[in-house]
């Protein structure tokens, strides 16, 4: 599950994945207002971009085998 995880934190970063830096400011702003929920939601959203947005770059760059 490591590698998983930085392989994602990898690639989101190194190919500048849109609105990431934004999508942690509105999660910790969610939890600063102790709202549960929005940061439950917030927190999937992004977790889910994440994935979206790596399987995107992993199908169309070279590391396809």
């Amino acid at each position: 599950m490591k590698s998983i995880i930085y392989l994602f934190r990898k690639t989101v970063v190194l190919h500048q994945r849109p609105r990431l830096i934004e999508e942690h400011e509105e999660i910790y702003e969610a939890i600063k207002a102790r709202d549960g929920q929005a940061a439950k939601q917030l927190m999937e959203n992004h977790l889910q971009a994440d994935l979206d947005f790596c399987l995107h770059i992993l199908s169309s760059t070279n590391y396809k085998s």
